[in-house]
């Protein structure tokens, strides 16, 4: 709108906020496909608790990293994944429908 001061365009940190997430998501995907391959050829493998921290800032791509690449799908730890995607989908959505209205 072009009578509010700059501060309350949102469009800018939206815009931020999504690739942020789409980056973190994919590097945790990555992590989680690339520890199936490393686990395969005996290589060194990449820490659980590096899988769990980007589990926690990228769900969505942990979550489908487990499930193409089948794996930590049996680890109980790795229970969290789902519920990190699910407080992450509901913040996003609180955010879009908060602020999306605003632009």
């Amino acid at each position: 709108m072009p009578g509010l001061p700059i501060c309350y365009d949102m469009t800018g940190w939206l815009l931020l906020i999504g690739v942020l997430l789409a980056l973190v998501n994919t590097v945790s995907f990555f992590l989680f496909c690339g520890d199936k391959v490393f686990a395969v050829f005996h290589w060194v493998r990449v820490p659980e608790s590096r899988l769990l921290l980007s589990a926690v800032f990228g769900p969505l791509g942990a979550y489908a990293g487990m499930r193409l690449a089948r794996h930590k799908i049996r680890n109980p730890r790795f229970v969290l994944v789902p519920a990190c995607l699910a407080v992450q989908v509901v913040g996003v959505l609180v955010i879009f429908f908060v602020f999306g209205s605003k632009w």
